[in-house]
């Protein structure tokens, strides 16, 4: 059943991937509708610093799935997906640190 379920969400991301490459006219208009949608939800009268905790909490949440879901994965490859999300996540989060220590967020 989780290897069912497993395989809907890797099929649901890639195929959202594919969308939005077929979508988007070009990859930055793709990233400019993506930061207003994160804008929108965290609230447009809240200032970039609650924007970059907002995220900052939202990519430690996925890095913790991705850490209790690894033991539990027997497939190599979709291991190594997970793997590999779970270090570009690493880096969201290192650039995320690195731009709230220039704004002096503690």
């Amino acid at each position: 059943m989780i290897f069912f379920v497993l395989g809907l969400l890797i099929v649901a991301l890639f195929t959202w991937q594919l969308y939005s490459m077929l979508h988007y006219k070009s990859v930055m208009e793709g990233f400019k509708e993506k930061i207003e949608k994160l804008q929108s939800v965290v609230n447009k009268q809240q200032d970039e610093t609650r924007v970059l905790i907002t995220a900052y909490m939202t990519e430690s949440r996925v890095i913790s799935f991705y850490n209790d879901i690894s033991p539990l994965i027997q497939d190599d490859e979709v291991l190594q997906l997970f793997n590999r999300l779970a270090k570009d996540e690493e880096r969201h989060i290192s650039l995320l640190e690195n731009c709230m220590s220039k704004k002096s967020i503690n």
